[in-house]
């Protein structure tokens, strides 16, 4: 059976050429399929190794914030007890300096009697008479 190429007529050669179309579309998409499935399945192994990781850092990411509660909690507790520490620094700092300025009086106090005791001692208080008995009445009496 021989075709004449001459004989067939427009209809038949598009369906020819859409016969022969579809063949290579047809071989096409089965060898073609093969290695998409092997790219599908690829991709899936890599989608599921992907959520496991997305599973894992959500949890991550739930108990970090937990702890960073938890550690803001701590920083305010923290920073309440240095305020208070702080408070009282300043009390004890005022009740220094007022302690320090009796100090400082008190020091005067034994230089000038200090000094009154040595001038006594250089030059003591001579009385004789009536003086030293109204003296000895004064201090006998107190």
């Amino acid at each position: 059976m021989k075709i004449n190429i001459s004989n067939l007529n427009i209809k038949d050669v598009g369906l020819i050429i859409f016969a022969v179309l579809s063949i290579i579309l047809l071989l096409n998409s089965t060898f073609s399929s093969n290695s998409n499935r092997k790219q599908i399945k690829e991709l899936q192994e890599k989608n599921k190794k992907i959520e496991a990781e997305r599973k894992k850092l959500f949890f991550e990411n739930i108990k970090l914030k937990a702890e960073a509660v938890g550690l803001k909690n701590s920083i305010a507790g923290y920073q309440q007890d240095i305020d208070s520490i702080n408070t009282l620094l300043e009390k004890n700092q005022v009740e220094l300096q007022a302690a320090l300025q009796k100090l400082k009086k008190g020091k005067e106090q034994i230089e000038k009697t200090k000094r009154e005791i040595e001038k006594l001692e250089k030059n003591p208080i001579k009385r004789t008479g009536n003086e030293l008995l109204n003296s000895i009445k004064e201090k006998t009496q107190k």
